[in-house]
C-alpha cells in the first residue's frame, strides 16, 4: 500500500483548458491520493522550479475549479486555501473546502500571493473519481477485527509503532467500536513505517486534540502486517519485497496512508480525512459529529 502522491498533469484537456505549470515559478503538487465526487478536502503543496517548497503561512492561495467536461470557463466552484503545519515551522499543507458535483477529468486554477515570483494563476489537471475507494461520508463502516490491548497482553508497544504509545487508542477494535453503537475515530497509520512520513504526526495531533474529548472512544491501527523482531515491531514483506496490508486495511479500501475516519452512533462515516490533519479541522469535525 504505497503512498499515492499524484502530482500535477501537463496534458491538455477539452475547451482549450491546459495546465501551465511548464511556464510558471510557483508548482502547486497536489497531495491527495484519490478525490471523489462530493464533498473532499483538497490538499497540496506549493514548490518552485528547483522543486524547493514555498508553501507557509505567509502565502495566499485562492483555487477556483472547473469541471472541464461540463465547462472549462466557468469554475464550478471556488474557495481559499487553509495553511497548517504538519511539523510546526518545518513542513505544512494547504486544505481546501470543495464540493466536487461530478467525476470526470477536472481543472484547478490557484491564484498565488505573498510570493515575489508568483504568477498570477497556475493551472493544473486532476481526475475526480465517482466514489471513494474507501467507504465514503454517509456510508456504514466496515466492522473488521483491530489489535486491542486485551491482545497484546496490557502492553501497546506490541501493537503500535508509535514511540510513545496511548493505551485509550487500543482499548477496542473497530468491530466492538461499532458494536457499541457510539461515535468514535478511527486513525489507519504506522509513525515508523510511513512512506509520507505524516503518519507520527498525524497521530500526534490526534492524541492533542483527543485531550480535549476524553469520552470520545478512539482507535489506532497499524496498517501492515507486523512482527515482534529484536525488540522491536518490524513489517512483515511479501515475495517483492513490500509491506504487506492487514485484511483491516483491504476490508477499508485504503490507497495510502494515513487515513482518519469519524464514524457515528449509527456506525456510518461521519468524516474521512485522508493524509495529515489540521487540528482546527479535526476538533471541529469530531464537534460536529458529537452534535449530530
Amino acid at each position: 500500500m504505497p503512498d499515492v502522491t499524484p502530482g500535477p498533469s501537463s496534458s491538455s484537456a477539452s475547451g482549450g483548458w491546459a495546465s501551465t505549470i511548464g511556464s510558471t515559478p510557483v508548482v502547486p503538487k497536489l497531495a491527495s491520493a484519490e478525490l471523489a465526487a462530493g464533498s473532499e478536502r483538497f490538499l497540496f503543496t506549493l514548490v518552485d522550479r528547483q522543486n524547493q517548497v514555498t508553501a507557509g503561512p505567509s502565502v495566499a492561495v485562492h483555487v477556483r475549479y472547473f469541471d472541464l467536461a461540463r465547462d472549462p470557463d466557468l469554475p464550478g466552484a471556488e474557495s481559499d486555501a487553509i495553511f497548517f503545519w504538519i511539523i510546526e515551522g518545518e513542513r505544512g499543507l494547504y486544505r481546501a473546502p470543495v464540493t466536487f458535483t461530478s467525476a470526470g477529468t477536472w481543472g484547478a486554477e490557484f491564484t498565488v500571493s505573498g510570493l515575489e515570483a508568483a504568477p498570477a494563476a497556475v493551472r493544473v489537471i486532476f481526475s475526480v473519481r465517482d466514489h471513494p475507494s474507501t467507504p465514503g461520508v454517509g456510508d456504514p463502516a466496515p466492522p473488521v477485527d483491530t489489535p486491542t490491548l486485551d491482545d497484546a497482553g496490557g502492553d501497546p508497544r506490541l501493537i503500535s509503532t508509535d514511540p510513545d504509545p496511548d493505551p485509550r487508542l487500543y482499548q477496542l477494535s473497530v468491530r466492538d467500536a461499532l458494536a457499541a453503537r457510539k461515535p468514535f475515530l478511527l486513525n489507519f497509520g504506522t509513525p515508523a513505517f510511513c512512506e509520507s512520513s505524516t503518519c507520527g504526526p498525524t497521530l500526534q495531533v490526534i492524541r492533542t486534540v483527543l485531550a480535549d474529548f476524553p469520552t470520545l472512544t478512539a482507535t489506532h491501527v497499524e496498517p501492515y502486517r507486523l512482527v515482534m523482531r529484536e525488540g522491536s515491531l518490524q513489517p512483515v514483506f511479501d515475495a517483492s519485497g513490500r509491506m504487506q496490508p492487514i485484511p483491516a486495511v483491504v476490508t477499508w479500501g485504503l490507497p495510502t496512508e494515513p487515513y482518519t475516519f469519524l464514524v457515528d452512533g449509527d456506525g456510518n462515516v461521519a468524516a474521512r480525512l485522508e493524509g495529515a490533519l489540521d487540528p482546527v479541522e479535526l476538533r471541529q469535525a469530531i464537534e460536529d459529529l458529537l452534535a449530530g
